[in-house]
């Protein structure tokens, strides 16, 4: 009986720990596009009138006028590209070694020796 109540509670740990996996990818995506939505510059009284004079300064300099927000903008995408990235290696690491040797996967996520389990 005893042996019976540890692989059941085995199994339970088991498909639960990718559905947290799952939704923990999910809020991380989520507060990247959330992120990624937001102005890079905030809506602060006269700052039209400081990026009108930083144009000036940088058209004197010979640079392109609205590079430094673009910038900005672009350090956000590659930013967010990184931390894609890095989830992908994140779940791949962690789903490692859940697909057995026939390489199914059953409905309920499980293998068995003779092919899917459906729970």
């Amino acid at each position: 009986m005893k042996v019976f109540v540890g692989i059941l509670a085995l199994a339970a740990s088991a498909l639960a720990a990718p559905q947290n996996f799952q939704a923990a990818a999910e809020a991380r995506i989520k507060q990247t596009q959330f992120a990624l939505s937001q102005p890079i510059v905030p809506d602060v009284p006269g700052l039209d009138a400081h990026f009108a004079a930083e144009a000036q300064v940088l058209a004197a300099q010979g640079r392109v006028p609205g590079s430094i927000v673009h910038s900005g903008q672009e350090a956000r995408v590659l930013q967010a590209q990184a931390d894609l990235i890095a989830l992908q290696q994140e779940q791949q690491v962690a789903f490692t070694g859940l697909v057995g040797p026939s390489g199914v996967i059953g409905p309920s996520g499980l293998v068995g020796p003779a092919g899917p389990l459906a729970l």
